[in-house]
C-alpha cells in the first residue's frame, strides 16, 4: 500500500494532492484559489442533484490545537457565509485532514451551526486513514506530488526529443521499427509517471509547413517538433488525460513580440490586441514558460495563435435579405471559432459553411467602434458537388446583391443586417458554373467532383452548359452552317425538312467522367441538300440551312436501336 508521510509534507502540496485526487476520482470539479479568502471551500464537486460537495483540507497530523481548531471554525464560518452571500447549495462538507479523530471530535464537527435552510446537510471527516487509501488509489499523484516522478518525467522527455538515439537495424525498415519501438516505450514510460497527460512520440517525414501545423493539434494541448543531427524529425502531442488536467497543470507561456513599425506583422498583432483575430508567425521571445516536461519553451521563436472551435456557441446561418428586407437565402454555418480581445472588450469569430466553401469573419474592436463583416468565398476544388449545393444556390442568389447578417438557425439575427453588397465578377461567374456540376448530379448516380476551373477550357464549359439545359428538359438552341457527312441508305428530300442527329454524350465532359444513360438528339429545323457541294473523301452529302439555320438539343433516354451519328428525317 502507497503511504505518505503527511508530517513531512507542506500544507499546499497536500491540498493540491487531495484537490487533483479527489477531483479526477469524481470525474468533475475544482480546486477553489481565490484571491482573498476560500469561503471555507479548497475544493468543490458536483453532485448529482444539483448541490455541492465542499472539502476543506488542512495539514493538521495530530490533535488539534486550540489554534488548529479556531482555524477550522473560521474556515467553516467563511462557508456559512459564502452560502448566505451567494445561495450556493452546499449538501456536504467534509474537513479533510492526515489525522484520525476521536470521537469528542466528531462530535465537535457534528455541532457546527447550520444555515437558515440547513445547509450543509452532512459535516463529516476525512481522516488519516481515508487519505491513505486516496493515495493508495493514486499512485502516479503520489509519485507526482511527493516521489521524483516530475524529475523523472523532465528526464524522460528530454531524451524523446533527441532523435539521434542510437539504434541496431541492418536496413531502412529494421531502423525504422527499432526507432518507433523505442519512441513508444519512452511515451508509456512518461505516461505511468504523469496523471495529467498522455504522451504520443511519432516519427514523421519532415516538420510540416505552417499552413499544416493546425492538424497535428486535433485534441492536443500542445504539439512540439523536432530534428535531429540525423535529419529525422519526431512530433511530440501532449493530450490532456481529461478536461481538469488544464486545471491541475495549467500549461502558459509569457513571450515578448516583436514586430517592425508598419509590417505585416505589426498589424497583426494590433488586430490581435483589438479583436482577439489570431496570428501566425510572429517573432516571439519567451519569457517564462509553465507546464509539463514538452511544454515548456525558451528562447526565440516563430509564434502562431490558434483558436479552437467553440460548442457553446448556438448553430448559425448566414442570412441574405433583398431590397425589401426580404429573405433570398441562408446558409448554415459551423466550425466557429472565437475569441476575447486580450485588451478592451472586442471580439473576433470566423466560420465557414460545411463544405468549407465560405468563410465568414466578425471582428469587434470593442467601444463604440461597429462591427465589421467579412465574406470569402472560395473556389474549391475535387470535391462532391453535393456538398456545394446550399453554396451554389447562396452565391447565386447574392449575384443580385444583397444585405447580410447572422442569425442563430431558425432564431432572431445576431449581428447585421450589414451594408449592400454583391459579388464580384469572377466570384460570381465561378459559381455559376459550379450550378452547372451540381445540376449534372441530377442525371446520374455517379458521385460529380468539382474539377479545377480554371483548368477547363472555355469551349468544354459551353458543350457543359448546353448539355446540363438539354439533360432539364430545356432544348438549347443555336446556330448551324453546314453538316458534311457519310450518311448512306437515306432518301434525301428534295426541299426543306427537319433533320434529327443522334449523339453521344461523350467522356470526359469538362472535367468529369460519369454515367448519364442519355443521348442527345440535335434538331436542324430547317435544312436541304447542298447538290454543288464539293465533298470530301468517305463523305456522301453536306446539309446546308434552309429558311432557318438554328437548331435546338433534346435529351433523350437511351433506348435499344439508338447510336451515334444516326439520322432521322421529317419533311415540311
Amino acid at each position: 500500500m502507497v503511504t505518505i508521510n503527511w508530517e513531512r509534507e507542506s500544507g499546499d502540496r497536500i491540498e493540491e494532492f487531495v484537490a487533483a485526487a479527489l477531483v479526477m476520482r469524481h470525474g468533475a470539479g475544482c480546486r477553489v484559489t481565490p484571491s482573498r479568502g476560500d469561503g471555507g471551500m479548497d475544493v468543490k464537486l458536483p453532485l448529482a442533484n444539483g448541490r455541492w460537495w465542499v472539502v476543506q483540507v488542512k495539514r493538521y497530523s495530530g490533535p488539534l490545537t486550540s489554534r488548529q481548531e479556531t482555524s477550522i471554525e473560521k474556515s467553516y464560518g467563511a462557508l456559512l457565509a459564502e452560502i448566505a452571500r451567494t445561495g450556493l447549495e452546499v449538501e456536504r462538507w467534509t474537513l479533510a485532514t492526515p489525522w484520525d479523530p476521536t470521537r469528542e471530535r466528531l462530535g465537535w464537527l457534528e455541532g457546527f451551526d447550520r444555515s437558515p435552510d440547513g445547509l450543509p446537510a452532512t459535516l463529516d471527516w476525512m481522516g488519516r486513514v481515508s487519505l491513505d487509501g486516496l493515495a493508495a488509489d493514486c499512485p502516479q499523484l503520489v509519485d507526482y506530488y511527493f516521489g521524483d516522478g516530475a524529475e523523472r518525467l523532465t528526464s524522460l522527455m528530454a531524451l524523446a526529443l533527441k532523435s539521434s538515439i542510437t539504434l541496431s537495424g541492418s536496413g531502412p525498415e529494421q531502423l525504422l521499427e527499432a526507432a518507433m519501438e523505442r519512441m513508444n516505450d519512452l511515451a508509456k514510460a512518461m505516461e505511468e509517471i504523469d496523471p495529467f497527460y498522455r504522451y504520443e512520440i511519432s516519427a514523421i517525414d519532415a516538420i510540416p509547413d505552417h499552413s499544416k501545423l493546425a492538424e497535428h493539434g486535433e485534441g492536443a494541448a500542445m504539439v512540439r517538433f523536432g530534428t535531429g543531427p540525423d535529419g529525422r524529425a519526431v512530433r511530440l502531442r501532449i493530450v490532456p488525460m481529461s478536461d481538469l488536467s488544464a486545471h491541475f497543470r495549467p500549461i502558459r507561456h509569457k513571450v515578448r513580440l516583436h514586430a517592425a513599425p508598419g509590417s505585416g506583422e505589426e498589424a497583426a498583432l494590433r488586430d490581435f490586441a483589438a479583436t482577439g483575430k489570431p496570428f501566425a508567425n510572429v517573432r516571439a521571445e519567451v519569457v517564462k514558460s509553465v507546464g509539463p516536461p514538452g511544454a515548456t519553451l525558451g528562447g526565440q521563436s516563430l509564434l502562431s495563435l490558434y483558436v479552437e472551435e467553440h460548442d457553446h456557441l448556438p448553430p448559425m446561418e448566414l442570412v441574405l435579405l433583398d431590397d425589401d428586407e426580404v429573405e433570398v437565402a441562408a446558409l448554415k454555418l459551423e466550425q466557429a471559432r472565437g475569441n476575447l480581445s486580450p485588451a478592451g472588450n472586442g471580439f473576433w469569430m470566423a466560420t465557414s459553411d460545411i463544405a468549407g466553401a465560405v468563410d465568414v469573419e466578425l471582428k469587434h474592436p470593442g467601444e463604440a467602434r461597429e462591427i465589421t463583416l467579412g465574406v470569402t468565398f472560395n473556389r474549391p476544388a475535387d470535391v462532391p458537388v453535393a456538398s456545394l449545393v446550399p453554396v451554389v444556390k447562396f452565391a447565386n442568389a447574392l449575384a443580385e446583391g444583397g444585405w447580410l447578417l447572422i442569425r442563430a438557425v431558425a432564431g432572431r439575427p445576431l449581428v447585421g443586417p450589414f451594408g449592400r453588397v454583391c459579388l464580384d465578377p469572377s466570384t460570381a461567374k465561378f459559381w455559376e458554373f459550379a450550378d452547372l456540376y451540381v445540376r449534372l448530379q441530377a442525371h446520374t448516380f455517379d458521385v460529380v467532383r468539382l474539377p479545377d476551373l480554371s483548368t477547363v477550357s472555355p469551349d468544354d464549359l459551353v458543350r457543359l452548359q448546353f448539355t446540363v439545359r438539354a439533360l432539364d428538359g430545356d432544348a438549347p438552341e443555336g446556330i448551324w452552317a453546314t453538316q458534311v457527312m457519310q450518311a448512306n441508305g437515306i432518301d434525301w428530300p428534295a426541299g426543306d425538312f427537319e433533320g434529327r442527329l443522334l449523339r453521344e454524350i461523350t467522356m470526359p465532359l469538362a472535367g468529369v467522367d460519369v454515367a448519364l444513360h442519355k443521348m442527345l438528339q440535335q434538331r436542324f429545323h430547317s435544312c436541304r441538300v447542298d447538290p454543288n457541294a464539293v465533298l470530301p473523301a468517305g463523305a456522301t452529302v453536306c446539309l446546308v440551312p434552309g429558311e432557318s439555320n438554328t437548331m435546338s438539343m433534346h435529351a433523350l433516354n437511351f433506348e435499344d436501336g439508338m447510336e451515334d451519328g444516326l439520322w432521322t428525317i421529317e419533311s415540311e
